[in-house]
């Protein structure tokens, strides 16, 4: 593949402390009593941060249909339909509708089997739902499918959705957006173009959105070389002129592997997982200019015939939580894994479904969680008995560790810092100082500077930085910087 930005990423010697997070798993809690209303593809969100909302569909014989079921503090209230029994929903265990809520304002997309994208509003947090309204303005004999969702301050949805001819082999990513809290959408924009290749044509896209800045995830096929490739729009999506491609792993396959990237927002970065040759990675970039850093596997000892899939990534501050499914055992399971110190290769996940009794020995897969408070919450959909189970993971006690440090350590001053910082050290010769994020990207450079002279740091986002002191004699020391 073509990148099209220049990028001169340099990677910190300074090894930032990791700590792997054990979760505190709360007892198994089903969604609905029976597998009346089905339970394909579970998604999860929070409304107003804190109230689990889940939905899922009901596939098989019929119309495919949409349910949703929100928590009232002891369990989930009774399987609310969201889409017409009209209206036939596709979705697969890895093809499928989306949710997102901020505030008591969610939405879920979804497409139908004739290829057709939708969207229904709740303002309620999810007790009621509004009618459909269609999203895309395809031409006729096009299709529209695999929409993710993200909402702006102020409820607004922005919507990404793959577009294709009927054969499939001109497949187009694709951004619309809502001035009017999804009652109308404008027109489609590509989010694609300048990418050699096109979009792999049924692999789930993802979405993240930030004012005015628009972020699309999607697996590119270029000669049926399919990695993962972010785009990036400063302009609400209008146009998408950045193009980084984390994932080098350079997975050539000759059909498409319907397996897509999920991401979440990382102080200065963007961090994403995705399945490669039936392996998981995770890989950062820049949130504004797309820089990359080396992607990693999330479990690198892990035998080579264990199948993982259906990766998702969520977290806040320095927390960051992975699911995913994958059969080292003789069954599908689903995992969680947890970092308090950014990303960084996990040695020891957590199996979240319970095996000990005889409803889930059997093929549990289709994990998705959030965090929030402190808490993990998770579902996946069981198999065995076709249902859709809940749970709760406490970010507990850590296992610490230890990673090489410099000997010597300067101290950073003011705490926190707001536009500028300086540092303070016994030696009066000029030094280099660069700033590195946890995820290892180096953000800040400056030449010739002296202890106690004033550095600008107000383009850094808040977080917490790496920063390492380097003398004319190569002699490194280091600190932390906080940036408010």
């Amino acid at each position: 593949m073509k990148i099209t930005l220049t990028l001169a990423l340099l990677v910190a010697t300074v090894a930032i402390h990791a700590q792997q997070l054990v979760p505190i798993l709360d007892p198994l809690i089903p969604v609905t009593p029976t597998n009346t209303n089905g339970s394909t593809r579970p998604r999860i969100t929070l409304v107003n941060d804190t109230i689990p909302l889940v939905t899922w569909t009901k596939t098989g014989s019929g119309n495919g249909i949409i349910y949703s079921s929100r928590w009232n503090g002891t369990a989930f209230d009774p399987a609310v339909q969201v889409t017409p029994s009209g209206l036939n929903v596709y979705c697969s265990g890895d093809e499928g509708g989306d949710v997102a809520a901020r505030g008591d304002t969610a939405f879920i997309v979804f497409f139908t089997t004739d290829s057709r994208t939708f969207s229904v509003r709740s303002v309620d947090g999810g007790m009621t739902w509004q009618d459909t309204v269609r999203i895309d303005h395809q031409a006729p004999g096009d299709m529209s499918y695999t929409p993710d969702v993200q909402i702006l301050r102020g409820g607004n949805p922005v919507i990404v959705f793959e577009q294709s001819d009927m054969t499939m082999t001109l497949t187009r990513m694709k951004v619309c957006r809502s001035s009017d809290g999804g009652q109308t959408y404008s027109m489609e924009t590509d989010a694609h173009l300048g990418v050699t290749g096109i979009p792999c044509e049924c692999c789930p896209p993802a979405l993240l959105v930030n004012d005015s800045m628009v972020y699309v995830f999607y697996r590119n096929n270029d000669n049926n070389l399919r990695n993962i490739v972010m785009t990036v729009s400063s302009d609400s999506g209008n146009t998408f002129p950045v193009i980084s491609e984390f994932d080098q792993s350079n997975w050539t396959i000759s059909a498409c592997p319907t397996a897509g990237a999920e991401a979440m927002f990382y102080q200065d970065s963007i961090l994403a997982t995705w399945k490669s040759a039936n392996k998981i990675y995770y890989g950062c970039g820049h949130a504004v200019n797309g820089g990359e850093s080396p992607h990693a596997l999330l479990e690198p000892s892990l035998a080579s015939t264990v199948v993982q899939k259906q990766p998702s990534v969520c977290g806040s501050g320095d927390t960051v939580v992975y699911t995913w499914s994958d059969r080292r055992t003789a069954n599908y399971d689903v995992y969680v894994a947890i970092s308090g110190s950014g990303p960084m290769q996990i040695a020891t996940p957590s199996l979240f479904n319970d095996t000990t009794g005889t409803s889930e020995n059997g093929t549990q897969q289709n994990p998705h969680a959030v965090y929030a408070n402190g808490k993990v919450h998770l579902v996946y959909q069981d198999l065995v008995t076709g249902i859709v189970i809940y749970r709760v993971a406490t970010v507990g006690g850590g296992v610490s560790v230890p990673e090489l440090e410099p000997a010597e350590v300067v101290n950073i001053y003011p705490v926190p810092a707001t536009e500028t910082f300086s540092y303070s050290s016994a030696s009066t010769e000029t030094a280099t100082v660069q700033v590195f994020s946890v995820t290892g990207a180096l953000v800040a450079s400056y030449t010739n500077v002296r202890s106690g002279q004033v550095l600008n740091c107000s383009a850094l986002l808040p977080g917490t930085y790496t920063v390492l002191v380097t003398d004319a004699q190569g002699n490194e020391s280091s600190s932390k910087l906080i940036k408010h």
